[in-house]
């Protein structure tokens, strides 16, 4: 840096989660996906240190800790354990490029992808905290991120798991249709309504996928094939109720037959007071995991059968993040 030289400013970025209206697994094996961004945020932040310092500082709020490492620690995001801050920025690091020579502190901050009761919710945290990094690096060095970089990321620290329907959400927004890394605006319609169910019992993704992989044995059994079926229906054909339920059951058939475990007691006991009250609940959090999306034409139901569970669940207040990944 020469005298005439300004130090480079500090990047905030934004990235949203995002929910998984239909697709999930079936998506691992070309099917398409629809995928809603969601109104809770992870934010990051890169913050030159002075020019002297060769050291790099990490801190995360919501998944809490500070770190800090050298340089030269930062080429091998192997050497990291999960509990260090600094992990998934060494995955972005390596992935996406950027002189490590140039200190910097990072801050990520994924307190809104908590319960109030310090558990963290199934709202792809992981994806969403992977493209904020990825896309203040790729900003500090003059570019664009693109989905193939992100999603590398995103699967190396995830131990190479995953479809990359998160990551596209959470750099797109909206609610988006997905498939084999190729992404659709999509709209909702305006005679739906939907209420989002926090079962408080969340799942991790990886072994749930594992599982998945074990029974389908690289082929595609029938009821694999129900659920391709029904996710293609919706997605290109009509994102309407009746195929909405068509869809929810096929997901439950599949689940039952493969033994994954999408379909918790809690999700179970939110189906059955959905049904009674004519609205389609199904799992839609990371995995399956905690939360749930109940949908139905008309409010009156989706009231009903808030007021059904009210005592065992809580809803939660959930929009649809018009906004991708934002570089500031």
């Amino acid at each position: 840096m020469t005298a005439n030289d300004s130090p480079p400013s500090a990047l905030t970025a934004v990235a949203p989660g995002k929910l998984v209206l239909c697709g999930e697994y079936a998506v691992l094996v070309g099917a398409p996906a629809l995928v809603m961004a969601v109104d809770r945020c992870v934010r990051a932040e890169l913050t030159p240190r002075d020019t002297e310092s060769q050291t790099w500082r990490f801190d995360a709020i919501g998944f809490a800790g500070s770190s800090t490492h050298p340089a030269e620690e930062l080429a091998d995001p192997s050497t990291f354990n999960d509990s260090d801050p600094a992990r998934l920025w060494a995955h972005a690091l390596a992935t996406v490029g950027q002189d490590p020579s140039m200190a910097h502190a990072c801050l990520l901050d994924t307190s809104a992808m908590y319960a109030k009761s310090g558990r963290k919710l199934g709202l792809g945290s992981s994806a969403a905290s992977t493209v904020a990094c990825c896309g203040l690096l790729a900003a500090r060095s003059g570019r664009q991120l693109t989905f193939d970089l992100a999603k590398a990321a995103h699967s190396a620290s995830q131990g190479g798991v995953g479809s990359g329907l998160d990551i596209a959400a959470s750099m797109h927004g909206g609610l988006i249709r997905f498939a084999s890394g190729h992404t659709e605006p999509r709209a909702w319609p305006n005679n739906l309504y939907y209420r989002f169910i926090d079962t408080g019992v969340a799942a991790s993704t990886p072994p749930l996928v594992r599982r998945f992989d074990a029974w389908r044995q690289g082929g595609i059994p029938a009821p694999l094939q129900a659920l391709i079926d029904a996710a293609t229906t919706l997605a290109d054909e009509a994102l309407n109720l009746d195929n909405l339920a068509r869809y929810a059951a096929a997901l439950e058939a599949m689940d039952r037959s493969a033994g994954i475990g999408i379909y918790s007691a809690e999700h179970r006991d939110c189906q059955s007071a959905a049904e009674a009250c004519g609205v389609v609940y199904k799992p839609c959090g990371a995995g399956g995991g905690d939360l749930g999306i109940a949908i139905s034409d008309g409010p009156d139901q989706l009231d009903r059968f808030a007021r059904g569970i009210a005592k065992n669940y809580a809803t939660i207040e959930l929009g649809i993040a018009q906004h991708g990944l934002i570089v500031r």
